[in-house]
Formats: C-alpha cells, sequence, structure tokens
C-alpha cells in the first residue's frame, strides 16, 4: 500500500511540472546570424540600399553653330564687245541702187552680267565721224547681241529681229573702208569700250566678199587678232 502511494505520488509530482513546463512562457530569441553545419550566415532583412539619385548628366552646351558666310553676289558688271564686223555686202546682201555703205553693220554683243543701256553711245571708224547709235533707251541684255546698220534693208535681208537691231540711220563713220578700217565703240561719257581693226594689220586680209570678222567663240576678248575669224557665212543677230 505505502509502495503504490510512493508510485501515485510521484506520479502527481511529474505532471505538475509538465504543465508547468507546458504554460511556462517562452522567450523570442532573433539572432541575425545562423549557424549551420558549422558555417555561418548572416541574415536579417535586406533593405534597399537608397537609390543614389543619379547626379544630373550635364547637358552639352551646344557647339555655337557657324552661320555660313553669306555668298557674295558676283558683281554686276557690263561688258559689251563688238563682236561681229560685216564691210563688203555681197548682192544677195545688198541692193544694186544702194550706196556703198548702206548695208554694211556691226554687232554688238553683251558678254557681262548686267544690261547695258546703249543710250547715248557712239560708234565710229578710223577717220569718219561719231554716230550716235541711239539718243531713247536701249537695254541689251546680258548674253544679248545687237546689230546697228545704216538702213532697214538689213534687217530684212538677214532676218534680224526687230528687238536686235538698230538703225543707224547713216552710216558707221565715213563707211567701213575694205583694205581695212578701226571700228571704235564709245559709252555715254565718250569712253572708249571696245575696239578691233582689221585688213593687213593686225588682222591679215582683207577678207572675201560677202564674208565676215567675227569673234570666236562669242565675246572672246584677249585684245588679240587671234580673237576674230573669217566668216564666210556671217551670223549677224546670233
Amino acid at each position: 500500500m505505502k509502495t503504490n502511494t510512493k508510485i501515485f505520488f510521484i506520479f502527481l509530482i511529474t505532471v505538475f511540472i509538465g504543465v508547468v513546463s507546458i504554460i511556462k512562457p517562452t522567450r523570442a530569441f532573433f539572432s541575425d546570424t545562423i549557424a549551420i553545419g558549422g558555417n555561418t550566415f548572416a541574415t536579417g532583412f535586406w533593405s534597399a540600399s537608397p537609390s543614389l539619385s543619379p547626379s544630373p548628366s550635364e547637358s552639352p552646351s551646344p557647339s555655337p553653330s557657324v552661320s555660313p558666310s553669306p555668298s557674295e553676289s558676283p558683281e554686276e558688271s557690263t561688258q559689251v564687245v563688238i563682236n561681229e564686223v560685216y564691210y563688203q555686202p555681197d548682192e544677195t546682201h545688198n541692193e544694186s541702187d544702194a550706196g556703198d555703205h548702206d548695208y554694211e553693220w556691226v554687232e554688238l554683243y553683251n558678254t557681262g552680267n548686267a544690261q547695258a543701256n546703249l543710250k547715248n553711245w557712239k560708234i565710229t571708224d578710223l577717220v569718219g565721224p561719231e554716230r550716235t547709235i541711239t539718243i531713247n533707251d536701249y537695254f541689251l541684255l546680258p548674253n544679248s547681241f545687237v546689230v546697228i546698220a545704216k538702213v532697214t534693208g538689213v534687217k530684212t535681208k538677214w532676218s534680224i529681229s526687230d528687238a536686235s537691231f538698230i538703225i543707224l540711220g547713216s552710216s558707221i563713220g565715213n563707211g567701213l573702208n575694205n583694205p581695212g578700217d578701226t571700228v571704235t565703240l564709245k559709252n555715254d561719257n565718250n569712253i572708249t569700250i571696245d575696239e578691233m581693226s582689221y585688213g593687213p594689220s593686225p588682222v591679215s586680209g582683207p577678207i572675201a566678199i560677202g564674208h565676215s570678222m567675227e569673234r570666236n567663240p562669242a565675246g572672246k576678248d584677249t585684245d588679240s587678232a587671234s580673237d576674230f575669224v573669217d566668216r564666210s557665212s556671217p551670223t549677224p543677230g546670233y
């Protein structure tokens, strides 16, 4: 009986201790390291590293744009030359009752890049009087021709347009001399603009009847006799 009582008493103590262990408050412990198999690992909460605001990228300073230098417009200039001279008319381009110099003509050409007003310009030969080409405005455009002659019949004979023809009303100087002569062109300030000679010097000649002396190419002006050629088929107005 005593033995049973002792066993029961021990049983009660054991139960009591178990109950106390169950209800005993536990203390939570959190370590920032964990040991597993002898290795230690860091633990913890990862907080995002504060993102560094990127340094404001400096906008590259735009290189100052260099404005292209304005292209200079070519200076306007007029350069009128005596381009072709016809001084021995053939029967086809003459009239039987015409005077010796009625159907002679001189062609001018503007090689410049600006128009030239021929008002009060003059033309003459070596010994003759100066003849005023026109007393009215006449604008010779760049790269354009005009034919000057005594009579309108020249325009008809050569099919020259009205716009490319000026009636002089008088002979060129005292009339162009067939063996040789000099043709001179002056502007309204009486300044010599151009001059050409034909005959034995400086151009070998004279040329045949019906031919002309013409710059080749048109407008060529090197102040040399070689600027001119003997043209068997004259081209007045073009």
